[in-house]
C-alpha cells in the first residue's frame, strides 16, 4: 500500500511573523493573523482546524485544544529569503528557493513581449508603461502580483 501525506496549507493565516522579518518585511513585524483574529472575533467556531491541531501551532493565539491532535502539525521557519508565499509553498514541498533577483516586470517586458510574439502570441499592454502583460487575452504577465512591486 502506498504511504500518502496531505500537507494543508492556510495561505495568508499567518501564526506569527518570523525572525528576519525586520530585515526583509520590516511592515510586518509582530504579524499573528490567527491571534489578531481570535482578539477580534472571540472564540472562532473552526472544528475541523482545532481538531487536526492548530490551536498546538500557536498556543499564543488563544485557542482551546479539543484533545490530542488528530494530525501530525507543524510550524516552520523557512529558509528563502524574503516573504514570497510561493517560494514557502515550493520550499515546504522539499525544494530550496534562490534568492530572487529583484526588479520590476517593466524592466523586461519588451524581451518578454518579443519572445512571446516571436513563438506566436498576441500581446497587448494590460497596464500603462508595460508593467503587465496581457497574451493571447487570457494571461496576465507581470510582477509577482501577490506581493510587493519588484518581487
Amino acid at each position: 500500500m502506498a504511504k500518502r501525506a496531505i500537507v494543508l496549507v492556510l495561505d495568508g493565516f499567518g501564526v506569527g511573523a518570523m525572525a528576519d522579518v525586520e530585515q526583509v518585511q520590516p511592515r510586518d513585524a509582530g504579524a499573528h493573523t490567527l491571534a489578531s483574529l481570535v482578539r477580534s472575533q472571540g472564540a472562532l467556531r473552526i472544528p475541523s482546524l482545532v481538531r487536526l491541531g492548530l490551536p498546538h501551532i500557536a498556543p499564543e493565539a488563544g485557542l482551546e485544544p479539543a484533545g490530542p491532535p488528530l494530525a501530525a502539525w507543524g510550524r516552520c521557519n523557512l529558509a528563502h529569503w524574503g516573504a514570497d508565499t510561493f517560494a514557502g509553498h515550493n520550499e515546504i514541498q522539499g525544494n530550496r528557493p534562490l534568492r530572487p533577483v529583484i526588479s520590476l516586470f517593466s524592466t523586461v517586458a519588451g524581451q518578454v513581449r518579443a519572445h512571446l510574439e516571436q513563438a506566436g502570441h498576441r500581446v497587448e499592454d494590460a497596464l500603462p508603461g508595460g508593467s503587465a502583460l496581457l497574451v493571447d487575452g487570457q494571461i496576465l504577465v507581470g510582477d509577482n502580483l501577490e506581493t510587493d512591486p519588484g518581487r
